[in-house]
């Protein structure tokens, strides 16, 4: 208890002992530690181990889709704002400001998407981690 109340007061989030005493082991634990919050949802300790929550190839193409997705949605709320003056002209300001306001949904959306290919890239750098600590 009083280690992962150390870790808490550190690194500001609760990690179970296993967790620490798995990530503390790597030939970098700041780093490990901070992948492995930063992978979220994507990995667990599995045996001992950090497993990741999904397979590599369903890992890889959720990136592709993440990354394809988070492009779209930028566009989609970037969009509005440079044929702004096309769209007052031709169609109203009302309608501008239904556009932007959906077009804020779409950019928050957006970085959602950036949030979770941030997540699958770091679970795959921790995973590469520790091949090398394992190896």
């Amino acid at each position: 208890m009083i280690v992962e109340q150390a870790f808490y007061v550190f690194f500001r989030k609760r990690y179970s002992f296993e967790a620490i005493e798995l990530l503390i082991r790597f030939p970098n634990p700041t780093k490990a530690f901070r992948l492995f919050n930063l992978a979220g949802e994507f990995v667990h300790i599995e045996n001992g181990w950090i497993a990741t929550t999904k397979s590599e190839s369903t890992l890889q193409k959720l990136f592709i889709v993440k990354c394809v997705a988070y492009f779209i949605l930028i566009m989609i709320a970037v969009l509005p704002i440079v044929y702004a003056p096309l769209i007052i002209d031709h169609y109203g300001s009302t309608t501008l400001i239904q556009i932007l306001i959906s077009g804020f949904v779409a950019g928050a959306v957006g970085v959602e998407q950036l949030f979770d290919v941030a997540s699958i890239r770091a679970s795959r750098d921790l995973m590469k981690e520790q091949k090398t600590l394992a190896g």
